[in-house]
């Protein structure tokens, strides 16, 4: 009788290490997460000598590509006029996106070289403040480990050019608590520029991937899932963007580790009062009893975590996983586990409850048909 005692108690402990195992990883991986990644610089180029007076850029930010998780496309397109021959043109680049052969003059590459020791320039380095989609503020920052250093020389004869850049830079991300869809943050330096010339007309044109929430820094005025702006000369040191996808937590899905916590605990009750009624009426010893009724307890507290288990799993994949915020994740990893613990204590307590009580009730019932019977024999 010992030995089996003492197998069932290593046998519970073995199931408690295994799940604390199984679920140490990932409250470590979420206390360590982070609300905030970095994202590739992009800007304006650097020019020496100073370009000549820009009549009109033309800048248009892809965002589409973020549906799919890849990067953001940027295409940059100046429009100038030179009046004396140029010699020598030279344009740095510190976006990671600007490859070779990514720089046009009138259709033509530029050839380029790279920089021997390229370095974040002062004002890329400062934080880009934004308001997020969801009402908080966010800021995005450039990823100092990922800058480019590319310099760009070309000569200049009189007349009208285009220069044109086209490159694909990472987006910074926030993670934030109060949504499951993490917000991907875009900022372009504009503030370069104020050391060309001139830059007489700047047009913006935003595209969203369908259906996708933003806010901007500067005012847009949105057509469908296209943003515009317009302005003359420069109307910012940077633009910033943070757009997020469409989809909010629903009821279903945050109610999810609570329903099947309560259905783990009703499972524990209808255990109880199953046992109550077969061990009354068998008759079973008092030891025997208690010692069975401790074991269907740890049945119904691994009918709980299984539940729960199941039901926060099942709810968390209702949602995009490769959009989902790791803070919302973490909030909602401790929520499962609250959850599970109130489910569990709410099985053993209603289990050893439904469980006496239909006990006391069946021995209650039987003592009275058992003494009707006894009257009726001594009459």
């Amino acid at each position: 009788m010992r030995g089996g005692r003492i197998r069932r108690v290593a046998a519970l402990c073995g199931v408690l290490a295994m799940g604390s195992g199984l679920l140490g990883p990932s409250v470590a991986a979420a206390n360590v997460g982070r609300d905030w990644f970095p994202g590739d610089a992009a800007g304006e180029p650097l020019a020496g000598p100073a370009l000549p007076p820009v009549e009109r850029e033309a800048l248009l930010l892809d965002l589409r590509p973020l549906a799919f998780g890849r990067p953001v496309r940027v295409v940059a397109a100046y429009r100038f006029r030179v009046d004396e021959e140029l010699p020598e043109l030279r344009l740095v680049f510190v976006s990671p996106g600007v490859v070779a052969g990514s720089v046009l003059l009138d259709g033509v590459p530029v050839p380029s070289s790279p920089l021997e020791k390229p370095a974040l320039p002062p004002a890329w380095r400062a934080p880009v403040p934004l308001r997020g989609v969801g009402g908080e503020p966010v800021h995005f920052e450039a990823d100092e480990a990922r800058i480019g250093g590319l310099a760009f020389t070309t000569a200049l004869a009189p007349g009208t050019h285009v220069l044109s850049v086209e490159s694909e830079v990472r987006p910074g991300e926030y993670h934030g608590r109060r949504s499951p869809c993490r917000e991907y943050l875009v900022a372009y330096l504009l503030a370069p520029a104020r050391d060309w010339a001139s830059l007489g007309e700047l047009e913006l044109t935003v595209e969203l991937p369908p259906a996708w929430d933003y806010t901007a820094s500067l005012e847009l005025d949105r057509f469908g899932d296209r943003l515009v702006g317009r302005w003359m000369g420069l109307p910012a040191d940077a633009i910033g963007l943070a757009v997020r996808p469409p989809g909010e937590a629903t009821v279903l899905t945050t109610a999810a580790p609570w329903v099947g916590a309560g259905l783990g605990a009703v499972l524990g009750w209808l255990v109880g009062l199953w046992w109550g009624r077969r061990s009354a009426r068998r008759g079973e010893r008092t030891g025997r009893r208690w010692l069975k009724a401790v074991g269907l307890a740890y049945l119904a507290a691994l009918l709980v975590a299984a539940t729960t288990a199941a039901t926060a799993v099942g709810g968390a994949a209702l949602l995009d996983e490769m959009h989902r915020s790791v803070g919302w994740g973490t909030a909602y990893l401790y929520e499962s586990l609250f959850a599970g613990v109130a489910g569990l204590a709410a099985a053993v307590l209603g289990f050893f409850a439904v469980f006496v009580w239909v006990h006391r009730a069946v021995r209650q019932a039987a003592n009275v048909v058992l003494d009707e019977a006894r009257r009726k024999e001594r009459t």
